[in-house]
């Protein structure tokens, strides 16, 4: 048998992208929407309802072990927490009862995050589920980073505004939004929050402390 190779050609290879009818997603390749490359974000008709999303754990970013998209509508990564510095005998921090740590005492590849991006027609699903692959019960603090900025995609690529408007900042019950107060541009971002109790919400930031048995798992 022959086996037939077939090309890829990415224009952008530092991006991944999803989209269904006007909404679309622009993420990098580690998963996020951030300063890291001015054209990330969620986009509505244009417009970007969402210049930042990123999770973290304890304040760190994740360790990317695979990114992909699933659909012309999904984005799917894989993570490991805390990032591998060094390795016990055998090469695995799982060698030993007392592999090495992060400065917080976190096992290193004690946690698995999978992370997913659905884009709907007028929304976007955001769905992290954090496993605790360790012999330990490990606690620690999961935070979302949260922005929009509402700049038109043309002013995103060009790293040029050309409407300027305040961006009131206010929590609901189960909410956080992005009010921007421009007066022909009445955009909103609303954020749902999930039901889970012990959610706190800074400007732009949330997060909850989590507690997980061994393979144990937290669902967002």
């Amino acid at each position: 048998r022959r086996s037939r190779i077939v090309p890829r050609a990415l224009i952008r290879p530092d991006t991944l992208c999803a989209w269904t009818g006007p909404s679309l997603l622009v993420v990098t390749t580690r998963g996020e929407c951030g300063p890291d490359l001015p054209l990330c974000g969620y986009y509505f008709r244009e417009a970007r309802f969402l210049s930042e999303c990123r999770l973290e754990i304890d304040g760190q970013r994740l360790w990317l072990c695979e990114g992909t998209s699933v659909d012309p509508d999904l984005l799917q990564f894989s993570y490991t927490f805390p990032e591998v510095a060094r390795y016990g005998g055998g090469g695995s921090s799982q060698s030993g009862d007392d592999g090495p740590r992060n400065e917080r005492g976190l096992p290193q590849r004690g946690l698995n995050v999978q992370l997913s991006y659905r884009v709907r027609i007028a929304a976007l699903d955001v769905n992290a589920t954090i496993v605790n692959v360790s012999k330990e019960r490990l606690e620690f603090e999961l935070g979302w980073h949260l922005d929009a900025d509402f700049a038109d995609i043309q002013e995103a690529q060009e790293g040029v505004r050309k409407q300027h408007a305040g961006i009131r900042i206010h929590r609901g019950d189960r909410s956080l939004v992005f009010e921007y107060r421009h007066a022909r541009l009445p955009y909103r971002t609303t954020i749902d929050l999930p039901s889970d109790g012990g959610w706190h919400a800074a400007a732009r930031r949330l997060a909850i402390r989590v507690r997980l048995d061994p393979q144990d798992s937290f669902d967002v």
